[in-house]
C-alpha cells in the first residue's frame, strides 16, 4: 500500500511539470517587482474548470463551483498578487511549514515565509484572512513572525471562550474576550459576525449608509470589522479586474487552464505597476 501511495505521489508530481516550472516563475517575478503595503490578504482564486483532473475541487458557496484553487497572497490596497500557491492534491501541504499544524494554518505561514524570505527585515504587517483559515493557533504563530492577524472565525474553532458561542448582546451589541495580544469579538448587526484580531480594539466607529428609499443612516459599527471590510477585499479586486478583460480560453485540458490563468495574471500585475 504504501509503495502505491509513493507511485501516485510521484506520477502527479510528473504530471504537474507542465504547467509547474511556469507558475514558479511567474510567482518569483511577482515578488520581485512589488513590495506590499502593510495591509495584506489572504485568499483564493478558482480557475473555472470541469474537465478530468485529480486534483479539482468544489465548492458549492463559491461564485465558481467546480474549478483550480490556487491560494493568493495579496496586497489589499492595489490588488497585486504577491505570492500564489496553486493546489496539486495531497502533495501540496508536502513543503508547507509547520507540519504539526492544520493545513488551512499552515497556508498563510508558508506564503507569509515567503514574504519574509524576499524581505527578511519585514515587521509590523497585517494580515486579513477568511474564516477558513483564521484560528487562535495561525494568530500565535504569525505574532511570533511580527505580523498582526485579523479574521473572521468559525464557531467551532479550538479555543473559543463558551460564553461568546451563544451570545447574549446588550445595547453596545458586542462581546469581546481578550487574551495576552489576542482579542476574539463577537458583533452583531443584521447577522452575528465573529472575529479574532491582535491589533484592533473593541471600539465602535460612526459610518453612514444607504437605507430603503435612499435615505442616510449613520450606524455604529465595530473598528474591527471596518477595517477588514477594507482590507480583505484585495484578492477580489484581482479577480475583478479579470473578469472584465478576460482572454481564458476553453479547453478540457487543466494545464492549459492554469497557463493562462497565470499569463492573465501576469497582464493584471503590469497594469497595477503600471498604475
Amino acid at each position: 500500500r504504501l509503495k502505491t501511495v509513493n507511485q501516485q505521489s510521484t506520477d502527479t508530481r510528473t504530471l504537474i511539470q507542465r504547467v509547474s516550472n511556469f507558475m514558479e516563475s511567474n510567482n518569483a517575478k511577482f515578488a520581485e517587482y512589488f513590495v506590499p503595503g502593510q495591509d495584506i490578504c489572504i485568499a483564493e482564486s478558482v480557475i473555472n474548470f470541469k474537465g478530468k483532473s485529480s486534483f479539482i475541487t468544489y465548492n458549492p458557496n463559491k461564485p465558481t463551483k467546480w474549478g483550480i484553487r490556487i491560494y493568493v497572497l495579496a496586497d489589499s490596497e492595489t490588488g497585486y498578487m504577491y505570492n500564489i500557491l496553486p493546489y496539486y492534491g495531497s502533495i501540496t501541504s508536502d513543503n508547507l511549514i509547520k507540519p504539526q499544524l492544520p493545513v488551512s494554518t499552515r497556508i498563510p505561514l508558508h506564503l507569509y515565509n515567503n514574504l519574509l524570505s524576499n524581505v527578511p527585515d519585514a515587521q509590523g504587517y497585517h494580515m486579513y484572512t477568511d474564516r477558513y483559515y483564521t484560528s487562535i493557533d495561525l494568530a500565535e504563530e504569525l505574532l511570533q513572525m511580527k505580523c498582526h492577524l485579523t479574521g473572521t472565525i468559525k464557531i467551532n474553532r479550538k479555543g473559543i471562550p463558551d460564553p461568546i458561542k451563544k451570545p447574549k448582546f446588550g445595547k453596545n451589541k458586542s462581546i469581546s474576550y481578550k487574551k495576552g495580544r489576542t482579542m476574539i469579538l463577537s458583533w452583531k448587526d443584521k447577522t452575528v459576525v465573529m472575529l479574532i484580531s491582535t491589533s484592533n480594539s473593541a471600539t465602535f466607529v460612526t459610518q453612514t449608509r444607504f437605507v430603503k428609499g435612499g435615505e442616510q443612516q449613520n450606524v455604529e459599527k465595530s473598528k474591527i470589522v471596518v477595517n477588514y471590510t477594507a482590507s480583505m477585499g484585495g484578492v477580489d479586486r484581482a479577480v475583478q479586474y479579470a473578469s472584465s478583460y478576460c482572454f481564458l480560453k476553453k479547453s478540457l485540458k487543466w494545464w492549459r487552464k492554469m497557463f493562462f490563468w497565470g499569463m492573465e495574471m501576469c497582464s493584471i500585475n503590469a497594469y497595477i505597476l503600471y498604475k
